[in-house]
Parts: structure tokens; C-alpha cells; sequence
């Protein structure tokens, strides 16, 4: 009796039967599978393809613009944006001032010998050296006034408040000094003391209101990663470091000069015991503190206006611009 040989397709196995059954259904003893005798073997069942959701997808790349994105927290910094562009609108009336206040000093020097000036023009000269500085303490004190409403996940409220209570006593002491330079041109009787003493305490809050919101302005650009607003504190800190060690030392220069040389002016009657030598050093006061001062300061305000431009950058995401170093 003839066989026919039949191989299982789905685990191998081969086995054989009888001839007479050639055409019909069995299964296969080893897997049970269906197999047709005689015909071709039943295909393996192929494994469930996986589901599109449960395939893994590739690691999408970073892109760089996301990046730069990412470092820029998603907050609020509308106020902020706006208290550095009114510091810089204070910074621009300050230049106005300083170049006020060499006006006033060299038109007051040419006046002096002619016996001083007289009529609306003392008032004039008034307006010209005090208005830019009223105009830029209100635009300071508005900017500290925004700058209240900084994001607290930046950590620049207490400075913003530091350097508000210093502009409000700075702009008392422009009133402090305001008003006894007033009464003076009235009454024809200097009175030096309070004019002096608001003088420097205006000095002091005004250095004190710029520190303060110049730590203000750092703690932003820090909350921004920003590296521009580094690079300007660096900047700022290296001219002012350059322009004090300058002073210092073009004072010590003319100090040991003027030791050297000697008194070379005398006043009194000649002879041993009789009159006195003494120096003029008046030159020197009026080239220090009418030249070399307002320079360096206008320098230094230069750089505090990059600062602030490069922090509200860091706040609305516009492009450093390409400065010459």
C-alpha cells in the first residue's frame, strides 16, 4: 500500500499516511495545526504586528532655535521691559544735565569778572542745571516705580524696592537743595551750609538708586540666561575700575609735582617771619572736577544705557547688535 510523506509547515514535522487519504484535512500530531494531505502544508501564523502606538518613536533633535527658547522662562515682563526704557530715558536727561551744569560753571567763571549777572538770567542758568535733573528723577522714579512688578521667580523685587526708597530721598534733596539756593538769590546772603549738605546726600542717594537698580538689572538678565547683560556688567565694572584708578592717579601725579616744586606764590611782607607762601591750586579743582568728572561720568552712563538696552533685549528676544570693542 502506497504512503505520501506530509511535513508539518509550521513546526517541521514530517510524518506519512496512507495514499487514500490524499485531499483531505488532518492536523498535525506534533502542534495540531491543520494540514491538507497531498496539498501544500498550512501557513505558520505570523505574529501580531505591533499596534502605531505602541512602536517606539526616534528622539526628535533639539533644534537650536528651541534652545534659546527654552532658556527664556515664559513670564510676564511687560513692567520690566518698560522700567529699563524709562532708566534710559533718565539716563539721556542726566547727559542734558551734566552738559547743563558745564554751561551754568563756565558762563557763571565769564561772569565774575564783569560783576556777576543780573535780571531773569540767574534764573535762566537755574532752570538750565536743575530741570534735566527734575525730568530724570521723575523718569527714574517712574521706571523703579514699574520695575515693583517684576516676576517674583526672578528675585528682583527687593532690589527694585531698595532702589525706590533711595530715588524718592534723592529727589527730597533735590528739593532740599532747591530751595535754600532760592532763598540766597532772594535775600543776596549765601548760606552755604544746608545748599552742602543737600548736595551730598543727593550724591549719595543718587549713587545709591543707580547700584540698586543696576543689581536690579543683573538679577533680570539672570533670570533670562542671558549673556549680554554679563558681558555689559563686566564692562561697566572695568570702566569705572579704569576711571578711578585714573583719577587717583593723575591726583597723586600733581601732588608730588606741586611737593617738588614748591610754593611758588606769597602774600604778606617779605623778610624772616614776615608773610607766608601758598600754592593755587585752583586750576587743578576746575580741570578735575569740570573736565575730568563729567567725562568720566558720561562714560560710565554710556555703558549703563548699553546695559539696560541689553537686558531688554534678553526680555523680548530681539538679536545683540554688533558692537566695536
Amino acid at each position: 500500500m502506497s504512503s505520501l510523506e506530509v511535513a508539518c509547515g509550521k513546526c517541521n514535522k514530517k510524518f506519512r499516511v496512507r495514499a487514500e487519504f490524499a485531499g483531505r484535512s488532518t492536523r498535525c500530531p506534533g502542534c495540531s495545526s491543520p494540514i491538507t494531505i497531498g496539498g501544500p502544508a498550512s501557513p505558520a501564523l505570523s505574529p501580531p504586528r505591533p499596534r502605531e502606538e505602541d512602536r517606539p518613536r526616534p528622539r526628535q533633535r533639539k533644534r537650536e532655535e528651541d534652545d534659546e527658547d527654552g532658556r527664556r522662562p515664559s513670564l510676564n515682563w511687560t513692567s520690566t521691559e518698560v522700567a529699563l526704557r524709562r532708566e534710559q530715558w533718565a539716563i539721556i536727561f542726566v547727559f542734558v544735565s551734566i552738559l547743563g551744569s558745564v554751561f551754568v560753571a563756565c558762563l557763571g567763571s565769564l561772569a565774575r569778572p564783569s560783576g556777576g549777572l543780573d535780571g531773569p538770567m540767574p534764573y535762566v542758568l537755574v532752570i538750565i542745571g536743575v530741570g534735566p535733573v527734575l525730568v530724570a528723577a521723575a523718569f527714574g522714579l517712574m521706571a523703579r516705580v514699574s520695575a515693583l512688578s517684576v516676576p517674583r521667580e526672578s528675585w528682583a523685587k527687593r532690589s527694585a524696592v531698595a532702589s525706590l526708597l533711595c530715588g524718592i530721598a534723592g529727589l527730597g534733596c533735590i528739593v532740599a537743595f532747591g530751595f535754600p539756593m532760592l532763598i540766597s538769590m532772594e535775600s543776596g546772603r549765601p548760606n552755604e551750609l544746608p545748599s552742602t549738605m543737600s548736595l551730598g546726600a543727593l550724591i549719595f542717594s543718587a549713587l545709591a538708586a543707580w547700584a540698586t537698580f543696576t543689581g536690579f538689572t543683573v538679577q533680570v538678565g539672570i533670570a533670562c540666561k542671558s549673556y549680554e547683560v554679563s558681558r555689559g556688567i563686566g564692562r561697566m565694572a572695568t570702566i569705572l575700575a579704569l576711571s578711578t584708578l585714573g583719577m587717583i592717579g593723575i591726583g597723586v601725579l600733581y601732588t608730588l609735582v606741586s611737593e617738588t616744586s614748591g610754593p611758588s606764590f606769597s602774600r604778606g611782607e617779605g623778610g624772616y617771619g614776615g608773610g607766608y607762601y601758598y600754592e593755587d591750586h585752583s586750576l587743578f579743582y576746575s580741570i578735575m572736577l569740570g573736565v575730568l568728572v563729567p567725562l568720566d561720568a558720561c562714560l560710565l552712563l554710556i555703558f549703563y544705557h548699553r546695559l539696560l538696552a541689553a537686558a531688554r533685549r534678553s526680555i523680548v528676544g530681539a538679536p545683540a547688535p554688533h558692537y566695536n570693542d
